[in-house]
């Protein structure tokens, strides 16, 4: 479950969340952004009244219940694609790219 806090939320309020989640039995990880604070929560998600529980707590503004492995990288948490720019060169824009490591070449 992804849980998208206010901006300016508190700490306390932050810690609110995370204690919660911890009650619920997941496993909650923090991602400070520059504006928001995101709270990836990692467990059972099929209980609506869970769901519920955290939409109505203050700080948080959305939601999102996820059912994949792989909960970060998943196009339902980051639905655009990542394009790096290593000096210059974009990784994962529509262009081709070869990256050649010690014993790889990906």
């Amino acid at each position: 479950m992804i849980i998208v806090l206010k901006p300016r939320t508190s700490d306390a309020q932050l810690e609110e969340v995370v204690d919660l989640a911890k009650k619920h039995g997941y496993e909650p990880k923090v991602i400070r952004g520059v504006e928001r604070t995101i709270v990836a929560c990692v467990g059972d998600e099929r209980s609506h009244d869970t769901l519920e529980t955290f939409t109505a707590l203050a700080a948080v503004e959305s939601v999102t219940p996820i059912q994949k492995k792989y909960k970060l990288v998943s196009r339902e948490f980051k639905p655009k694609d990542t394009v790096l720019d290593v000096h210059g060169i974009k990784i994962g824009s529509p262009h081709f790219a070869v990256i050649a490591g010690p014993c790889s070449v990906e």
